[in-house]
């Protein structure tokens, strides 16, 4: 097993390692993973960009097959690693309508049981 490939855990486990870890381990909430992505021009600029470009910071439109090594591409202009195209994410936050949402009576029963306070967020591919 490559032990710098990323592990699929689900937010239970991830939860574990950080208690596992210490008290200063935690997994970031949905606005501080935001805040740690940071405006990348070339990865917002070019999402849906179907050719698949090498100047990414991550794994777009399946340059490659699978997940890449932690760490494969450079950091983001913050410093940062990993943030965009390569695993779902954990975040601390509970999945949640926007102010006011209201689900259309023919499509309720796909994101509103999920409002129970026991769903969290996972960052999305991009």
């Amino acid at each position: 097993m490559p032990w710098d490939w990323p592990v699929d855990v689900n937010y239970h486990e991830a939860k574990a390692y950080c208690r596992w870890k210490g008290a200063e381990f935690r997994l970031p909430t949905e606005a501080e993973h935001q805040i740690m992505r940071g405006d990348d021009p070339l990865s917002s600029k070019y999402s849906c960009d179907p050719i698949n470009r090498k100047d990414f910071l991550c794994n777009f439109n399946f340059a490659y097959g699978s997940s890449t090594p932690v760490n494969f591409y450079p950091a983001n202009p913050k410093g940062f690693y990993d943030l965009y195209g390569n695993v779902w994410e954990c975040t601390e936050d509970h999945f949640n309508g926007f102010p006011g949402y209201e689900s259309h009576y023919l499509y309720d029963d796909f994101s509103s049981p999920c409002f129970d306070g026991r769903h969290n967020m996972i960052q999305v591919n991009h």
